[in-house]
């Protein structure tokens, strides 16, 4: 049974309050280093605590944080957004176990123009968050089983997981579980049950 939370302001307020819970203590403590270092705060996003954190198996990674994720403040399958709603759904239907999985992205802080819209990153913006995820993120995951590339965008980054783990890490593919796109290619939302579908048997 999902019995997780929308993001709404009193729960935004209850998961800073415990954003440095054992599960991502050390998580959170990077990011607040990695936010002091390059200036970035309202931009870079936490780890939701009532996520798998540390002790997760299976890490699905984005592009970067939505709009939703800076206003709430933490990457989470319960932002009150479509694409994170519809996601939400997608993995309780696949008997996904949210205490085993953790939610981040390649690039971690908010992309955007002058004009506050999110704008495609640059390789240069890739290339920067790969090597937070290789120095920063990946060694704080001791369980880690697989990987979960979200949306068409990170096939460029596949490779570079790989030779990261040196072939032994799983990696999956998985369609941007965008409500739009979903309705409109169905095939989308059949790739994304199957790609969740599988993921589950690992837990």
């Amino acid at each position: 049974m999902n019995d997780r939370v929308l993001l709404g302001k009193s729960e935004c307020l209850h998961r800073h309050e415990i954003r440095y819970l054992d599960n991502v203590k050390r998580l959170n403590k990077v990011i607040d280093k990695i936010r002091k270092k390059h200036e970035l705060y309202w931009q870079m996003p936490y780890f939701d605590p009532k996520g798998g954190g540390e002790n997760a198996n299976i890490l699905f990674l984005g592009v970067s944080p939505g709009t939703m994720s800076i206003l709430t403040g933490f990457v989470s399958v319960d932002n009150p957004d479509p694409t994170d709603v519809l996601l939400n759904v997608l993995m309780t239907a696949s008997y996904i176990d949210f205490e085993k999985i953790a939610l981040w992205n390649i690039i971690p802080y908010y992309l955007c123009d002058e004009e506050g819209k999110l704008c495609k990153p640059t390789m240069a913006e890739i290339k920067n968050g790969l090597e937070i995820l290789i120095h920063d993120i990946f060694p704080l995951f001791p369980q880690l089983k697989a990987i979960c590339l979200v949306g068409k965008h990170l096939r460029m980054v596949e490779s570079c997981i790989d030779n990261i783990f040196k072939g032994k890490m799983l990696i999956y593919r998985c369609p941007d579980p965008n409500p739009r796109s979903m309705t409109m290619k169905s095939y989308h939302f059949q790739e994304a049950m199957d790609c969740l579908t599988a993921i589950s048997l690992l837990m």
